[in-house]
C-alpha cells in the first residue's frame, strides 16, 4: 500500500507534517476593476484551516462589488471551500525530523505572502 503524496510534505508556515500542497484564493471586486490574490502552499491542517478561513471571510466582504466581480466571485468562494474541506481532512501535524540541517522549522519556505500584501495574522 502506498504512503499518500502529503505523508512527507512540510507546512511552510510551522515546518510540521503532514502537509498538502493548497491553492487559496482571495478576489476583491472594485466598481471597475478587481483583484486576485492567489496562494500556492504546502499547509498542515492547522495552517491550511486558519489561511483557508481568512481568505473567505475577506473575499466574502470584498469581493462582490463589482459587475463582473459579482460572478467571478462565487467561483473564489466555492474553490476555497473545497480548500478548507481538504484540509479539515489532514491529520494532526506532529514535527517532523529534520532531513538537512540548514532546515529550520518555521521557516521552511519563501515568504506565503507576496510583498505589498498584507500579513496574514491569527
Amino acid at each position: 500500500m502506498s504512503q499518500p503524496a502529503f505523508a512527507t510534505s512540510r507546512c511552510r508556515v510551522c515546518g510540521r507534517g503532514p502537509a498538502r500542497d493548497f491553492v487559496i484564493r482571495r478576489h476583491v471586486g472594485m466598481l471597475v476593476m478587481q483583484r486576485f490574490v492567489k496562494l500556492r502552499a504546502p499547509l498542515c491542517r492547522e495552517h491550511g484551516v486558519q489561511i483557508t478561513k481568512q481568505y473567505v471571510k475577506k473575499t466574502l466582504v470584498e469581493g462582490w462589488w463589482g459587475y463582473i466581480s459579482f460572478f467571478v466571485n462565487w467561483f473564489v468562494v466555492v474553490t476555497d471551500l473545497v480548500a478548507l474541506s481538504q484540509a479539515k481532512k489532514l491529520p494532526e501535524p506532529v514535527p517532523l525530523p529534520a532531513v538537512d540541517p540548514a532546515a529550520v522549522p518555521g521557516q521552511p519556505g519563501p515568504p506565503l505572502v507576496p510583498p505589498g500584501h498584507e500579513a496574514i495574522s491569527g
